[in-house]
């Protein structure tokens, strides 16, 4: 905050003048989170199954070797952090210069002839190219605006209510990444007379040559305020969010898509390990009772009824493997996906968050 200046001169004429309140809207670079599990290359399983067409020797059996090779520690971005809303505190300042004897309604205002002044103001000053545009999301800003201070009777940025610029602005729907407003009471010769006495204020003077807005909205009324007859003028700038570049927020929906569907990778994931290594478990139990059966010299069908039901036990744990395998193709698939998804959004967040800097 400025703060406030109260500055008492005789004159002939009655005037105060408030400048305001100054929001900038803008994104947060993102963070990259850890989610282990589901990452890069899962690996293969591999299976060497023994020659079930050929019936074992006595004495010799082919075991079954169940290789899992190890995974790679890689990690996964995680969940997108959301953005502030506020990136820059509102600033204000009031002038007051009060005569001894108000004139009444003097001159008459309008909102088109101070968006005229204004637009005269920054061309002089900045140049051609500078104008702002009037806009009627803003322009019912500031009718709003003046409506709440005849209602409550009040001059100051911020209501008796607590509302301040972006309450009156917002709800109207503008999306904006800056505004910034000035208030004016009392008796005025005219538009050009209002806009002099705003230029003449350092606040004021630069909300209407600030050089990022891009937008102006504008209303005027007369009426009882603070005890006597005044005219109220209020001036809403803004720099619509459209004049970056935009940032689509569907990709934070496919990521968060994407992010649940690995998630449930991973619990597949977790239960197919258990279930082979169970698996391996059994078959490595059916090779010690195949080689016991074997070293005793059990009778061919014995030996061979064994090496079936150890045969069969390869056969599940290559079943298994196979679908372990097929979700950890999918799975990597689903990652390059959701890390495509994340970079894209942050160089839109980088770029967004460049072209709302130039604007402060």
């Amino acid at each position: 905050m400025i703060g406030k200046i109260a500055n008492f001169i005789k004159t002939s004429v009655f005037l105060a003048v408030a400048a305001g309140a100054i929001y900038f809207v803008g994104q947060a670079s993102l963070q990259l989170l850890d989610m282990p599990q589901i990452a890069g290359d899962l690996g293969q399983i591999k299976v060497a199954a023994p020659d079930k067409n050929k019936a074992p020797v006595s004495g010799t059996t082919t075991a079954g070797e169940v290789v899992q090779e190890k995974r790679p520690n890689q990690e996964l971005p995680g969940k997108l952090a959301p953005a502030p809303e506020v990136v820059a505190a509102p600033v204000a300042e009031k002038i007051v210069r009060v005569s001894e004897t108000p004139k009444g309604q003097a001159g008459v205002l309008s909102a088109s002839g101070v968006i005229a002044a204004t637009n005269a103001e920054r061309l002089e000053f900045l140049g051609a190219g500078h104008g702002l545009t009037e806009n009627p999301f803003l322009d019912r800003a500031a009718q709003a605006k003046v409506d709440d201070m005849f209602k409550y009777q009040y001059f100051e940025h911020v209501s008796p209510q607590g509302n301040g610029v972006s309450y009156f602005v917002g709800n109207t729907g503008y999306a904006y990444i800056a505004i910034g407003e000035n208030l004016a009471m009392g008796d005025f010769d005219g538009n050009a007379e209002l806009v002099a006495a705003w230029m003449q204020s350092s606040g004021h003077r630069a909300n209407i040559l600030k050089e990022g807005y891009r937008e102006i909205g504008v209303a005027v009324g007369f009426g009882y305020i603070e005890g006597r007859k005044a005219w109220l003028a209020v001036q809403e700038f803004g720099t619509p969010k459209t004049a970056c570049p935009a940032v689509d927020k569907n990709l934070l929906a496919a990521a968060d898509t994407a992010e649940n569907e690995m998630t449930r990778f991973a619990a597949r994931q977790d239960a197919l390990e258990k279930k082979i290594d169970g698996q391996k478990a059994a078959v490595a139990a059916l090779e010690k009772e195949l080689q016991s059966i074997i070293d005793a010299h059990a009778s061919y069908d014995i030996v061979k009824s064994k090496q079936e039901e150890y045969n069969r036990a390869i056969d599940s744990v290559n079943h298994n493997v196979g679908d372990y395998n097929a979700m950890i193709t999918e799975a990597k698939s689903v990652y390059a996906g959701y890390k495509n998804v994340i970079e894209k959004y942050n160089a839109q967040v980088a770029a967004f968050n460049v072209c709302v800097s130039s604007f402060k």
